[in-house]
């Protein structure tokens, strides 16, 4: 409305009766509210903006040292979470999906040889858990980026993240994911 006044489409008077009426919970907030604490919020408000990519980077690298370990280990889901990540940002930030087929070719040789190792040496103590299921959502849905379904991606991703949230909340594993590479059996 206000933009077809000023293109001269409507006449003023149109338009002051609908901006005082905009104006009116804005000049009750003010006369409610302090001014000094509403700049007070703001100022917070920015200063979280601020604050917060920094101190993410900051738990995230306390997180990446508590459980270094785990992190390290091809024989746990974490690092497979990781790879897909990676994979799922090299499709959004790569034009050509030639680093994104490099690396799924390289963690397929790995996946490969666990498989090999699993079903028939089993020597090697893998650890189950939720990871794994995680890490499964974020390929497949890397794997749609990179096949350009972008349809299928934000579902998967959402599912994905909702996967990982309750993945952290309970570290338990349920007995319907007890092998590590039980979608894969």
């Amino acid at each position: 409305l206000g933009t077809r006044c000023y293109c001269g489409e409507l006449p003023l008077s149109y338009f002051v009766p609908v901006a005082l009426a905009a104006l009116s919970p804005g000049v009750h907030l003010l006369l409610w509210y302090p001014v000094t604490a509403c700049l007070k919020e703001v100022g917070l408000f920015l200063a979280f903006l601020v604050c917060a990519p920094p101190l993410a980077l900051l738990e995230i690298g306390r997180l990446v040292w508590r459980h270094r370990l785990r992190l390290l280990n091809p024989l746990d889901g974490p690092v497979h979470v990781i790879l897909s990540l990676t994979a799922t940002v090299l499709c959004l930030a790569c034009r050509s999906r030639r680093p994104v087929l490099v690396l799924f070719a390289g963690h397929s040789v790995v996946i490969v040889i666990g498989l090999i190792e699993r079903t028939c040496i089993r020597r090697l103590p893998w650890r189950s858990g939720h990871a794994w299921w995680c890490a499964l959502l974020i390929s497949i849905e890397a794997a749609s980026l990179a096949c350009e379904r972008r349809w299928v991606t934000l579902l998967l991703l959402l599912v994905a993240l909702r996967s990982l949230q309750r993945a952290a909340a309970r570290p338990r594993a349920q007995p319907l994911f007890q092998g590590p590479l039980w979608w894969c059996t």
